[in-house]
């Protein structure tokens, strides 16, 4: 693909030249130059929570010049950054969104947007700063992940760059959750050469996508996705495989219902949701929300299968860890979690992350099930030993998305290839429509239905119920 740039320079509020040190240092000519290869990676982030600007632009509501201008206007506010000096314009010099590339100031400017100091060394002074306008929680498209990758890309090559190395995510550079989803999606599989200019990024998932199915059962996330025209219907509103909301499509006022926005809802923690409320877009009601008192559904589920399933969630919140080859084999540890012995506990799980195929390592290791032997072909506990595995012993069945499955159920894409779009993936069925699994956008999450996996992530070609690859001897 080809992006196109657009000069917001002369549109945005405050000047495009230099804010630290001031102008008089710019006019003088002895501005530091910017690094070869020094690029930084930035979200909006918690910044703006909310806010729902960013749920409006995801779905065509707004535009990016109203969403930097709102920024812009907050950078400039007096005590936003360092208190030595007074910001004066937005504190990146290029904003990415879709197929467009935005330049907000010089690309020399000295901006504050790494909160590393002043230092003839800093990253303030000597990168480029790059942002996407995506929040808490929300993964971006894959038409924004191939602009990022080819206008970073190009400017590592415009400055002569000879590696990858130097382009971080805000958050490798001091204490903060920016660039959020990012780092995932962009900054870790581009810095390790598997994102490149004219390759498909992958599963990369994020913005509205029309093949999220619209029917009664909707996860959170899903929900969040979808734009708001397409809810019509009474739907039951998932999280962590729980019924645990209904959503109705209503435009009238409720007395005493308290108002939030779809896009409070969707960030807020689960704890500080009202139990009934009226749902907003773009300030105007278009539905109400109300909590269902509903325990988790735990009948017919076999021990041998809860315990694993809650292990794993327990594990939930840890990053996506992917492997490189510097690490050697696969071993008790991420990315892979691998060892014929019970496994440590999930908060280390969490605190250290892993890949997909991490967690079915966990679950087997939960009930002693003893199966990490090295094939041939692959070293034991990835994505490629899974499918050899599970079809060699003949107990993979071909996938078929419109049917029931038991909680435990194991889904499979096979790996076909070191390109990232083909090294396969695999995930595991909780409680309702949920999967458990590990992936670029949101780490170890259960945020995503069967379906949207199916039609976001990439197609799953098996399934494996659970006592053929999950059930211990005399279970």
């Amino acid at each position: 693909m080809t992006y196109k740039t657009v000069d917001l320079r002369d549109k945005l509020p405050g000047q495009p030249w230099s804010n630290i040190n001031g102008l008089e240092r710019e006019r003088k000519g002895s501005v530091p130059q910017k690094q070869p290869g020094r690029v930084v990676i930035h979200y909006s982030g918690p910044d703006f929570e909310g806010e729902d600007i960013y749920d409006r632009l995801r779905h065509g509501k707004a535009t990016v010049l109203e969403v930097l201008t709102r920024e812009a206007e907050n950078h400039m506010a007096k005590g936003r950054f360092d208190p030595t000096f007074q910001p004066n314009g937005l504190q990146y010099h290029y904003t990415v969104w879709r197929d467009l590339v935005f330049q907000c100031r010089n690309e020399e400017a000295l901006l504050w947007h790494c909160n590393d100091g002043i230092g003839a060394d800093s990253y303030n002074y000597t990168a480029i700063a790059v942002h996407v306008p995506t929040t808490k929680g929300f993964p971006v498209s894959k038409q924004t992940v191939q602009t990022l990758t080819e206008f970073v890309a190009n400017k590592l090559k415009e400055k002569g760059a000879t590696s990858r190395a130097n382009v971080k995510g805000h958050q490798e550079i001091s204490a903060t959750d920016c660039p959020g989803p990012l780092m995932n999606q962009f900054v870790l599989p581009f810095r390790a050469g598997n994102l490149n200019p004219g390759e498909d990024p992958g599963g990369q998932v994020g913005g509205d996508h029309p093949d999220i199915p619209v029917d009664g059962n909707m996860s959170r996330w899903e929900f969040g996705q979808v734009d708001v025209e397409r809810l019509q219907i009474p739907i039951a509103i998932q999280y962590d495989g729980h019924h645990t909301w209904d959503f109705v499509p209503s435009t009238e006022e409720r007395p005493g219902a308290p108002n939030w926005s779809r896009w409070q809802f969707m960030q807020a923690r689960l704890q500080d949701i009202p139990s009934d409320f009226d749902i907003t877009f773009a300030g105007a009601k278009f539905g109400e929300v109300r909590e269902v008192d509903q325990p988790p559904d735990t009948n017919g589920v076999p021990d041998w299968v809860r315990r694993p399933l809650a292990f794993l969630e327990a594990a939930k919140g840890g990053k996506y860890t992917a492997w490189k080859p510097a690490m050697g084999e696969f071993k008790d540890g991420p990315p892979a979690w691998v060892s014929n012995a019970k496994p440590p506990p999930a908060a280390a799980v969490k605190s250290k992350g892993g890949f997909c195929a991490s967690l079915l390592n966990l679950a087997c290791r939960v009930n002693d099930v003893d199966i990490f032997v090295d094939s041939p072909k692959w070293w034991a506990g990835g994505v490629p030993w899974w499918g050899e595995r599970v079809l060699n012993k003949k107990v993979a069945k071909k996938f078929v998305l419109n049917r029931q499955y038991p909680p435990g159920t194991l889904f499979l894409r096979r790996y076909t290839g070191p390109a990232l779009a083909k090294q396969g993936h695999v995930a595991i069925l909780l409680r309702g429509r949920t999967l458990i699994q590990s992936d670029l956008q949101l780490g170890i999450n259960s945020s995503r239905t069967l379906e949207s996996t199916h039609n976001g992530l990439g197609k799953f070609e098996y399934y494996v119920l659970p006592e053929d690859w999950l059930k211990p001897k005399g279970g």
